[in-house]
């Protein structure tokens, strides 16, 4: 499937438009930097970013991306080259005892931000700015 396209709809980042378009990553787009971190990933998509019609975000967008719609698009990715389900063992800051965590980046990451807003029933802000949930 080298080659493929990625058509990633964008919820939270107006200024890059609706929607990204994105190549398959191959071995050089991990090369990209030797970190990890955020900038990497960030530097990492705008390398797999592609043309298309309509306003597309392109490599200098890519930082104003938000912060859920790249880890959406690296959801999407990983679950692509790795596959949807993440297992994990992680240790209880309280009680110092391992558990593992499993789940799918499917269900928990993907669907929940293709519903339509009116699912999501938070009120507008306080005062303070805070929003409750019932």
């Amino acid at each position: 499937m080298n080659g493929a396209i990625f058509d990633v709809a964008l919820r939270s980042t107006p200024t890059a438009g609706k929607r990204a378009l994105l190549r398959e990553p191959n071995a050089r787009n991990e090369l990209v930097s030797r970190d990890a971190g955020p900038v990497a990933v960030t530097e990492m998509i705008a390398t797999l970013l592609t043309e298309g019609p309509g306003p597309l975000p392109g490599p200098v967008d890519v930082w104003t991306l938000s912060l859920s719609d790249r880890d959406r698009i690296v959801a999407l990715l990983h679950a692509h080259c790795f596959g949807d389900r993440i297992e994990s063992i992680v240790t209880c800051s309280a009680c110092g005892q391992p558990f593992e965590m499993t789940f799918s980046l499917e269900e928990e990451v993907v669907q929940p931000l293709q519903r339509p807003d009116t699912m999501h029933p938070w009120s507008e802000p306080d005062e303070r700015g805070t929003y409750t949930m019932p």
